[in-house]
């Protein structure tokens, strides 16, 4: 996770790739959330800006970056029956047969359709990812709690 974060934090930064900028910070928001930030959340991600000398704001730092994105994990916990319909709705859409678990078969089936470019390696590892209980099945406890606490 910290790899991809300091590669998304790498692809907004300033051309000295020390800081994001203000715009930045909201590009970045938008390609880890998959929408813009609200006030409340631009404010939180640019109370860790850092400032040059003369007190003018330069933009975030990667350190920065990683405790707002801390700071923003508390913030959607507190705001769960969203976040809890959100994870609800994503499952379901795996969740072929209704059955409340997705099998590996059911995950290869939908990738071979929508993304069939994808290795079945990577899917096998994401599938044990999210596959807590190693019983071949992901129940929505399992899927909660690997997009919960893992990502």
């Amino acid at each position: 996770m910290f790899s991809f974060l300091r590669k998304v934090f790498s692809n907004y930064s300033c051309p000295d790739g020390l800081y994001v900028d203000k715009e930045g910070c909201k590009l970045l928001f938008i390609e880890l959330y998959g929408r813009k930030p609200n006030k409340e959340e631009m404010k939180c991600i640019l109370s860790f800006s850092e400032s040059n000398l003369n007190g003018e704001p330069i933009g975030i730092t990667f350190s920065g970056f990683l405790s707002s994105v801390q700071m923003l994990q508390k913030h959607f916990q507190n705001n769960l029956p969203h976040i809890d319909e959100h994870n609800r709705l994503s499952f379901d859409c795996l969740d072929l047969n209704s059955r409340d678990f997705v099998t590996m078969n059911d995950l290869h089936k939908i990738w071979s359709r929508y993304l069939p470019s994808l290795p079945s390696g990577l899917l096998r590892t994401i599938f044990r990812e999210f596959d807590q209980d190693c019983d071949g099945r992901v129940s929505y406890e399992d899927y909660l709690h690997t997009t919960k606490f893992k990502m």
